[in-house]
């Protein structure tokens, strides 16, 4: 009998909320868990946010939902721009280690380390991990500690005090401590690649102590570099020959087997459209060897019309708790939900089911696909409120296929996790305009819709939300 993994979609998009990322999955202590991602105001990678935390005490039977958690929390000194929680980690001492992340005005956006010795109550003070002047990227859920004790981030920067987007050329370095997070030092050399450069590098140690990174980059496969010094120096990267878009792999070992795991998208588009190769599918290998060779590829996800990416895996008891993206659309809108899926170990090292293999869709399928992607947006909606209590939506459908429509409600000023949004459901025919009366909650304090239209082999095509006027 297969053995069965388990998806959910943690963070929707909705009112309010355009854009989700899936975070990462947390065991602080006996029984209890934390799941927490980040809520976007717009589809920016850069754009504010908050996050949301979902914790149990009863491994996972029940939840409460927090938007004020401790762990996240982060109010960094002076201006910024924006700010957020890149990673947290259970260190060797016991204590809780953090990377902030702050962009502030003009070009400097830096990471910052904390810890924390009362359960992610209360943090120090911070250490400045990437000293440099310049934009300096966190690669998201990459603060490692290895068996010496060492503390190693990985992050890319991006010379120059302009962002311009026709001469970017991300470059690669690390930063590590020995002292538990209070000073950091830069490694001594840095990875350079042609194109858009080298990013989101992930690290794993071998069994005989050397490090092992591979990077995303524009080449068509995942590039790797080794350094045999603790990280304070690197080899020149070099091809894994192992197919990959312009996306962020990550690696990892896993704790009970030994061997190394790696997730990734298993595309290459040349043309460089969607980030070189569109990020579908997700699939799974691992290693017995210690990178040198990889076996029995899995398919996480498959789907064509929807793309996967930027995740982070946490390693407990016999399963992996893997949170990624899971986009709808054209993946470079960001109309992003955060998902997470638990996998048992063991299924890393089942041979795939007979139908789980990627199907590359056709031209045609592809091309009826985009020729939509650009069609849609012209769907007209407009809105009219009837009473306090109700707002009726005029939606036209710009479309030769009939359309399913979701719309629902929330509220702007909302601190708390609202309950369970009421969605109005209806069906609009191919050129065809329909109008939908929703109701509206009493407690709403400034109304914000969300509407979702999808075709009808239930891929999402569109997504808007707005005030009520």
């Amino acid at each position: 009998m297969s053995i069965k993994i388990t998806r959910e979609i943690i963070a929707r998009r909705g009112p309010g909320v355009p854009r989700a990322q899936g975070g990462d999955t947390l065991f602080p202590g006996d029984r209890e868990q934390i799941v927490y991602w980040r809520e976007f105001f717009t589809r920016c990678d850069m754009a504010h946010g908050r996050y949301i935390v979902k914790r149990s005490f009863d491994d996972g039977r029940n939840w409460q939902y927090l938007t004020d958690f401790p762990g996240l929390n982060y109010q960094p000194i002076g201006a910024y721009r924006t700010t957020g929680i890149a990673d947290l980690l259970r260190l060797a001492d016991g204590a809780w280690g953090r990377i902030a992340f702050v962009s502030r005005p003009g070009w400097d956006a830096k990471c910052y380390f904390q810890r924390s010795e009362d359960e992610l109550k209360t943090w120090s003070p911070e250490s400045v991990i990437t000293p440099r002047q310049a934009y300096n990227c966190p690669s998201v859920s990459q603060l490692r500690q290895f068996s010496s004790g060492r503390l190693m981030f990985p992050y890319c920067f991006q010379p120059g005090n302009q962002v311009d987007k026709s001469g970017e050329n991300y470059v690669i370095t690390c930063s590590c401590s020995d002292d538990g997070g209070e000073s950091w030092q830069s490694s001594e050399s840095t990875i350079l690649l042609p194109g858009r450069g080298g990013m989101e590098p992930t690290i794993a140690e071998l069994r005989d102590g050397r490090l092992l990174m591979f990077i995303r980059n524009q080449a068509g496969t995942i590039q790797q570099a080794t350094s045999s010094d603790g990280g304070r120096t690197w080899s020149e990267a070099e091809s894994t020959g192992i197919r990959c878009s312009e996306s962020r792999c990550h690696l990892n070992r896993i704790p009970s087997t030994g061997d190394l795991l790696l997730v990734w998208n298993d595309r290459y588009d040349p043309t460089g459209f969607e980030h070189y190769g569109r990020r579908t599918p997700l699939c799974t290998m691992i290693s017995r060897d210690d990178g040198r060779t990889w076996e029995n590829q899995r398919w996480l996800e498959n789907d064509p019309w929807r793309t996967f990416g930027n995740g982070a895996i946490t390693f407990h008891e016999d399963r992996a708790y893997f949170n990624y993206y899971v986009g709808h659309g054209a993946d470079w809108e960001g109309n992003w939900d955060g998902c997470r899926t638990i996998i048992p170990i063991a299924w890393f090292y089942e041979p795939p089911e007979p139908d789980e293999a990627f199907q590359e869709p056709g031209d045609g399928e592809t091309k009826v696909f985009y020729d939509l992607m650009k069609q849609i947006p012209k769907t007209e909606i407009t809105m009219r409120r009837q009473r306090s209590s109700a707002a009726i939506f005029s939606v036209r459908n710009p479309l030769h296929i009939p359309l399913r429509g979701e719309i629902e409600w929330g509220d702007i000023y909302w601190e708390v996790m609202p309950p369970e949004p009421d969605v109005f459901t209806f069906e609009l025919g191919a050129n065809g305009t329909v109008e939908v009366t929703t109701d509206l909650d009493s407690k709403l304090i400034r109304p914000i819709y969300a509407l979702r239209l999808y075709d009808l082999p239930g891929r999402e095509v569109f997504f808007r939300m707005d005030l009520l006027r």
